[in-house]
């Protein structure tokens, strides 16, 4: 599971540059009951993480939670139906049935995932997936609120893929250990403060939470002589997921492809 993570996140980072678009007005908002439907999908992930729950089991009871969110029923139906649906088949036929209410309604440009087959491959068909999830969030909640949800969900779209598990040990080659970050992220008095301690020093710069402007911290990282391979986000609870997920991009155009998210109070 740790390495489906790790693999994935990266696949979203393309989506950060619409996570900053500019809000739209609330009455462009298509679903009537927006934030009772928000709340329960959040809900759904709170209570999932508070109880004990087999793998195969977690994408079926976040469906059910998270099925309000969306407004044309073939796709909200797929999302209810989707426990009794085998594991290895339930993001195809999700994926499908979304596809074909929402497509027709999305504007240009529209997901690759609206013009192409349905990839056969975990990694592609992640990437596709999460492309057209993006759209049908912003298409039926705004660009605001579909950012609140958006992070969560690309969680869920990874447990959606079967999880292989072996019962016979397997030998593995010894590989070295990764080098590794820690990046603290803070909003503070109306200001992103982003540090990365060091040795002997820690490095850090400001910018603005709404729109940050985050080349500086591509530039250091870039020049680091031993260049890092996984990051770590330790972020703030008053940090907006639009925040976090242009660190996520600022760290991915630096080279670093493999990133963990870690709150902090």
């Amino acid at each position: 599971m740790r390495r489906q993570l790790d693999l994935c996140i990266p696949l979203c980072l393309c989506l950060s540059i619409a996570c900053q678009q500019a809000p739209r007005p609330r009455a462009e908002i298509r679903h009537p009951q927006a934030l009772p439907a928000m709340a329960r999908c959040v809900q759904g992930f709170a209570e999932l993480a508070r109880s004990s729950v087999r793998p195969e089991d977690m994408s079926a009871i976040l469906a059910e939670a998270c099925a309000g969110l969306f407004v044309e029923p073939g796709c909200s139906r797929a999302w209810k139906d989707l426990a009794p649906q085998p594991p290895d088949q339930r993001s195809a036929a999700l994926i499908a049935a979304c596809r074909e209410a929402y497509c027709p309604l999305l504007s240009g440009p529209r997901p690759a995932l609206c013009d192409a087959e349905i990839p056969d491959g975990h990694t592609e068909r992640l990437l596709v997936w999460t492309q057209l999830l993006w759209a049908i969030l912003r298409h039926d909640l705004g660009p605001d609120r579909a950012a609140e949800l958006y992070a969560s969900l690309v969680v869920y779209a990874i447990l959606l893929e079967p999880i292989a598990v072996h019962t016979e040990p397997i030998a593995l080659p010894a590989v070295p250990e990764p080098r590794a970050i820690t990046l603290q992220v803070a909003v503070e008095q109306g200001s992103l403060h982003i540090s990365l301690p060091g040795p002997g020093r820690t490095w850090s710069m400001t910018t603005q939470p709404e729109q940050p402007e985050l080349e500086p911290l591509v530039e250091f990282l870039r020049g680091l002589p031993d260049r890092p391979d996984r990051a770590v986000i330790m972020a703030s609870r008053d940090c907006s997921y639009r925040v976090v997920v242009a660190v996520m991009d600022a760290l991915q155009r630096a080279g670093i492809s493999q990133l963990a998210l870690s709150a902090q109070p």
